[in-house]
């Protein structure tokens, strides 16, 4: 059953390609996004793919990387924004930006442009994802070098939730600045720089092996590097 239900949704999106006029692209394109990267990207692709190219629709997923890499590998999604750590870049993955991470806390908890090392990290209670979670494996090594381990007070896999504790329970979390860029600019949360060492990330785009990238799915991968690149960049996630 799930080789045949597989078989007919591809038809079905080569027919909804085939039934294209001229070089209007057209179909469905599944997008799994981190959260940490939804918004504002989201409203803004949508409006652009709306624009644009009206005759593709987009479906969000919103998960963490490692659970979008495997509906990427299962064939149920057809492309994915997510977070990768580490220098060296994945094959087949595209680089989008690269970003600090930062140490996130109650108002009036960090004043701007603090850092934090990782020792005075550990000194804090902190709500990060379950594991695995790519960002607690990135989270390891540094601590073993630096002699200290995290004190994990609870888990979550919603960014929602993870917000809400920091505020509500006074607790820490890691996370890029544009998962609460509309909270720091409201004076509603506050970030200090991860250093000794830095934890960068890189919000990498990759698109599914299963079958080959439709005309559609290349249409909304250059939107987001777009998006990403030449606008998030330069304004809402500085």
């Amino acid at each position: 059953a799930p080789r045949l239900e597989a078989a007919l949704e591809e038809m079905q999106r080569a027919t909804m390609e085939a039934a294209a006029t001229g070089d209007q692209a057209s179909g469905i394109v599944r997008l799994g996004v981190v959260p940490s990267a939804a918004r504002p990207l989201v409203g803004m692709l949508h409006q652009r793919i709306a624009a644009r190219h009206p005759r593709i629709r987009l479906q969000f997923v919103e998960g963490f990387s490692n659970p979008l890499e495997e509906q990427m590998a299962a064939g149920q999604i057809d492309l994915a924004v997510i977070n990768r750590f580490g220098r060296v870049p994945r094959r087949g993955d595209e680089t989008l930006c690269v970003i600090d991470s930062m140490v996130i806390g109650a108002p009036g908890e960090f004043r701007p442009g603090q850092e934090i090392s990782f020792r005075q990290l550990a000194e804090r209670p902190l709500v990060l994802a379950a594991r695995p979670n790519a960002l607690r494996v990135a989270l390891d090594l540094p601590s073993k070098r630096a002699g200290v381990q995290l004190r994990v007070a609870v888990e979550s896999d919603s960014l929602l939730i993870m917000k809400d504790l920091v505020v509500q329970a006074g607790l820490c979390t890691v996370l890029p600045r544009q998962a609460v860029h509309e909270e720091l600019a409201l004076g509603l949360l506050s970030a200090a720089r991860l250093v000794r060492p830095t934890v960068p990330r890189t919000l990498s785009l990759i698109a599914s092996g299963r079958r080959p990238g439709s005309a559609a799915t290349r249409a909304v991968a250059r939107e987001i590097r777009e998006i990403v690149q030449h606008t998030l960049m330069h304004t809402a996630w500085r």
